[in-house]
């Protein structure tokens, strides 16, 4: 990354559109790393604007927000990033209900895309898509716990009720 010299305000676009995806995919950072992105403190960094990524995180972080590879480029060049397009592995087309995805992956798309990495055995997908359904439940989980303590504060004036 470091051929072009980019402002700290193309940095900080960047981080605005890695911040901005990642809460698209329903993700925290921990998220992002367990699936093979940059760790917390550097994704931190970038989503704040204050770190030039390296080839080498550039390319975890677009697989792990699925984006075509040279979109953090794009970014940091005033434009958009561009999703990956995630076809099945067989079928008609994208219409197409045939594919041969097992039915733990279903339609979900992050989980065709880790279904989708070549070279990785399949116990290891599993256990990486396992992983990820494991962190979204605990996320649903802590979100329902604090749901009470949201509505009290909500009834109590602590903030208001647009939030």
């Amino acid at each position: 990354m470091d051929e072009h010299p980019y402002s700290p305000a193309d940095y900080a676009r960047l981080g605005e559109a890695v911040h901005r995806r990642r809460r698209d995919m329903d993700m925290n950072q921990a998220d992002v790393q367990e699936a093979g992105g940059p760790s917390i403190s550097m994704l931190s960094k970038i989503e704040n604007g204050t770190l030039r990524p390296g080839r080498r995180v550039v390319i975890a972080l677009e697989n792990v927000l699925l984006w075509d590879h040279g979109s953090v480029e794009q970014i940091l060049q005033g434009g958009q990033p561009t999703l990956t397009v995630l076809r099945p592995v067989t079928g008609s087309g994208p219409d197409s209900s045939v594919t041969d995805y097992p039915d733990f992956v279903g339609g979900d798309p992050f989980y065709q895309h880790i279904w989708n990495f070549e070279g990785v055995p399949e116990d290891e997908r599993e256990y990486a898509i396992l992983r990820v359904e494991l962190r979204r439940m605990e996320k649903e989980k802590r979100l329902l716990r604090q749901a009470p303590q949201h509505r009290a504060a909500r009834a109590s004036g602590q903030y208001p009720s647009g939030r």
